[in-house]
């Protein structure tokens, strides 16, 4: 059957490889969607595994309707085949997924979702299904983009992007799905030594802890997945392939203790915190804890431009942070930024060219309407 995840917009082809790697399946990327096609007993272990997933879904129906198309909305839905999904004693609810900027809002467009599946139900099946809003036995997702209409059986439940281990953290923390997408972007390894310097609450290196060890991002809240309530899924498959040791060294350290305090607690919660370094660090002394040339991986969320910090000190701390990097990274590592600002994207360019580091690219990833750019350096070439 035909399967869409649903993935923060830029990471699309991020959620693709992880497909390949979980289910071993080609997926086709859109905006924001990952297609490919699947089982039921697959697109259960994606909801279970995936670090890059807001949604992973089984797909009944889909058309080339533009926005909040009601016409083409209804002929999709008449044309579902329900008969494996529906029966007289399942309830269901209607959701949506808004990916464009459509005049109606969500009650209104879940509203008519359901009534078309009722309709079908009726016509096609001879029953009328029982809706229930709060606890449904099946929720129907209707994902409007700007090109097209899907229609689709929900298998996660939960937000996927949501982590339970991130009790101690602000809101300004980076968002987990993001932490995961930078990580394969810095393409980290089994035998690296990974570095966050910026750490935070901890969110890159737990998320790191996790891809390493394979440990499944939502091993403590099986119980959430959606799927649970029409599919038998043997979890132990999959926990049996945990490593309780790994190669790579995760080293995770701030300047503030509280950080690191906090960073811990929820590495602990998330079962990991034995595969992770916390320290507190001082940027101006990374090289006193490492070696030269001794770090394969540098991967952060650098403090960004607030009230708190002003431009001067973010220039005296990034310059500081690439004069380290220069000592204790190799020679063929690579260095992996977020930045939600565009004025920071510059001080970051000048302090690594007076350095020796060269941007060799950037992205976008979108959160709602919020972007992120990511930005790989590496040290120019002798």
């Amino acid at each position: 059957m035909k399967a869409i995840g649903l993935t923060f917009k830029g990471m699309e082809d991020i959620a693709a490889k992880e497909i390949s790697e979980i289910i071993v399946k080609k997926a086709e990327t859109k905006d924001s969607l990952v297609i490919f096609e699947a089982d039921k007993e697959d697109i259960c272990r994606l909801c279970y595994l995936s670090q890059s997933f807001i949604k992973v879904c089984a797909a009944a129906g889909e058309t080339d309707a533009k926005g909040f198309d009601k016409i083409k909305i209804t002929e999709t839905i008449k044309r579902c085949d329900l008969s494996g999904w529906l029966d007289k004693e399942k309830s269901f609810a209607a959701r949506c997924t808004l990916l464009c900027d459509v005049k109606a809002d969500h009650a209104e467009i879940e509203a008519f979702i359901g009534e078309k599946i009722i309709e079908n139900a009726e016509h096609n099946l001879g029953f009328t299904p029982k809706v229930d809003l709060d606890n449904p036995d099946m929720t129907f997702i209707g994902i409007i983009s700007e090109k097209s209409f899907s229609i689709c059986i929900d298998f996660s439940g939960a937000d996927l992007s949501k982590r339970d281990y991130r009790i101690f953290c602000h809101s300004s923390a980076l968002k987990a799905g993001i932490a995961y997408a930078i990580l394969r972007i810095a393409n980290i390894e089994q035998n690296d030594t990974i570095l966050d310097p910026f750490c935070g609450c901890g969110t890159i290196a737990i998320e790191a802890a996790h891809l390493l060890s394979q440990r499944p991002i939502h091993f403590f809240n099986k119980d959430k997945f959606a799927f649970l309530k029409f599919i038998e899924f043997d979890f132990g498959k999959d926990d049996s392939k945990i490593k309780d040791k790994i190669k790579a060294k995760i080293h995770s350290s701030d300047n503030q203790m509280r950080h690191i305090r906090s960073a811990e607690k929820n590495a602990k919660i998330a079962g990991v915190n034995k595969l992770i370094d916390f320290s507190r660090q001082d940027i101006e002394w990374l090289d006193t804890k490492f070696k030269e040339h001794s770090v394969d991986k540098i991967v952060s969320y650098p403090p960004q431009m607030s009230k708190l910090v002003s431009i001067k000190e973010l220039e005296k701390m990034f310059n500081e942070f690439f004069y380290q990097a220069k000592y204790i990274l190799k020679n063929d590592g690579r260095i992996v930024l977020l930045s939600t600002e565009g004025r920071i994207d510059e001080i970051l360019k000048k302090s690594a060219e007076i350095h020796d580091f060269n941007i060799v690219s950037k992205m976008d990833i979108f959160h709602g309407k919020q972007k992120e750019v990511v930005i790989i350096f590496e040290k120019k070439s002798k």
